[in-house]
């Protein structure tokens, strides 16, 4: 029959998953927040360049429905006419 190892000082059996120090605690911890940072990012890329691709055409047909330097620019273009509604003064 064999003996068993003798417990350490606190009588109970060592957990073989749980880290043992504070240094490896704290770099699993580091680690799992790069990972989730990194997650992340990969995850929005996609988004982050549809919207770019967006961003663009919006600008190309912003440039040929105002172009630059127009005498009268069209209504919503830089430096067109802007229509204001006036409200009625209300009575008194």
């Amino acid at each position: 029959m064999a003996t068993k190892p003798p417990l350490p000082q606190g009588g109970r059996e060592p957990d073989p998953y749980r880290p043992g120090n504070l240094r490896r605690r704290v770099l699993l911890a580091l680690l799992a927040v790069a990972m989730v940072a990194a997650i992340a990012a990969l995850m929005l890329r996609p988004h982050q360049q549809l919207m770019g691709a967006k961003s663009a055409r919006a600008d190309a047909k912003r440039a040929v429905d105002c172009p630059p330097g127009a005498a009268s620019a069209a209504p919503g273009c830089p430096g067109g006419a802007m229509p204001v509604m006036v409200l009625p003064v209300a009575p008194k």
